[in-house]
């Protein structure tokens, strides 16, 4: 299955370009989902994953399973005492306390203001929502589902997203679409306006596209303030000019450790999955709302797109709505948004860590720095960490 391989290998690439710890499990369950995406009228009932088959999938593409390292505590340690470094307040200067009451000065917690914390990931989006399972009568031999139309199952975006601590919602999704730009001048006028579209031909971002999209949409909504800026490790996001960028505009990139994403990532953690959830339920609907099933089906993948458009956009309008709460809270539980003196660091509540606690960095500075590698910039007393794949 040429084909099968070529996807899983693909997503496996991708995957582990962003840090992603990745076992067996993790490739029967993307193996079953490009399987049937590939070859639909398969039963799934008699599709095996079998050990033979994985050998030589890994052997002709020279994967091999390697440990991860033994404290992998340490470099999310390392990031949590990096961020708590760069988070604490600078002190005002002496001039500048002087035209100050005494008692209404308050220092503030945090050097970032939530609304200056934010955290960007791109997720893979399938114009076709069949995940190989569904209701049916017991005791039936044959379970099928019938498709939207052949082959959008087999047509996959990317969608980018950017969240900040405080949960209001400033930069509007990016979906990547594959094909030409050409596409986007023909179609650009049908797309929701609540939507930000890309076309090229990975349907994945790259280092062009977002040095784009950081200097047009998300630079401008910071308004020059000192920012907090969460993300992984794709290679787009470490560039020497994306780096630049950011340090031109007064932005710390926080660099997420290598296989540490599902741990730390705020839209890893508790986003991504709900927003998905919900982006399949207003698809099924909008499907349902068609005059029928068959007149859905003479749509062409251009009205696909446009429909996916509106059905992001209203996923996305009542997601920023619904769960506020849950995007603050995470910022919060992964450390991001906490005060940088440590006292709520009882609200750290990240997987494999009990009872952690980072406390002030004023008051700690001989404690111990777990520093991977460190890229200074000229003229810059801020720390970046690029991690080693």
């Amino acid at each position: 299955w040429p084909e099968v391989e070529s996807k899983l290998y693909e997503v496996f690439m991708e995957g582990r370009e962003k840090g992603q710890a990745i076992r067996r499990e993790w490739f029967r369950r993307h193996f079953m989902e490009i399987f049937l995406s590939v070859y639909p009228n398969t039963n799934r009932s008699v599709l095996r994953f079998s050990n033979r088959w994985f050998q030589g999938f890994l052997e002709r593409h020279q994967i091999s399973l390697r440990a991860l390292p033994e404290d992998y505590r340490r470099p999310v340690i390392n990031w949590l005492i990096f961020n708590r470094r760069n988070s604490q307040p600078s002190s005002l200067s002496a001039s500048s306390q002087s035209f100050l009451p005494s008692a209404s000065f308050i220092p503030p917690l945090n050097r970032f203001a939530t609304s200056n914390i934010f955290n960007v990931d791109e997720t893979p989006l399938l114009f076709e929502y069949l995940n190989g399972y569904t209701y049916n009568p017991k005791g039936d031999k044959t379970i099928w589902v019938k498709e939207t139309r052949s082959g959008w199952n087999k047509r996959m975006a990317s969608l980018v997203l950017c969240v900040f601590a405080d949960g209001f919602n400033r930069v509007p999704p990016l979906i990547i679409f594959h094909g030409k730009g050409n596409v986007y001048e023909k179609e650009k006028n049908l797309y929701h306006p609540g939507i930000l579209v890309e076309f090229n031909e990975e349907a994945y971002m790259n280092e062009k596209l977002f040095y784009r999209y950081l200097q047009e949409h998300v630079i401008p909504v910071l308004v020059g303030r000192p920012s907090l800026f969460a993300l992984d490790l794709c290679s787009a996001h470490k560039t020497e000019s994306v780096l630049q960028l950011l340090h031109s505009n007064h932005i710390i990139p926080s660099l997420i450790p290598a296989s540490c994403t599902s741990l730390v990532q705020p839209l890893d953690v508790s986003i991504n999955k709900p927003l998905k959830g919900m982006t399949r339920e207003l698809t099924d609907e909008a499907i349902l709302d068609c005059e029928s099933i068959e007149h859905f089906e003479k749509w062409s993948v251009g009205q696909r797109r446009i429909l996916t458009t509106n059905c992001v956009r209203d996923t996305w309008y009542q997601f920023c709505i619904e769960k506020k709460g849950l995007v603050e809270s995470v910022f919060r539980k992964v450390g991001l948004s906490l005060p940088a003196d440590g006292s709520r660091d009882n609200e750290l509540d990240i997987k494999g860590f009990q009872g952690i606690e980072m406390g002030d960095w004023r008051i700690q500075e001989n404690r111990e720095q777990l520093v991977l590698e460190d890229t200074v910039l000229d003229d810059d007393n801020d720390e970046y960490i690029v991690t080693r794949k």
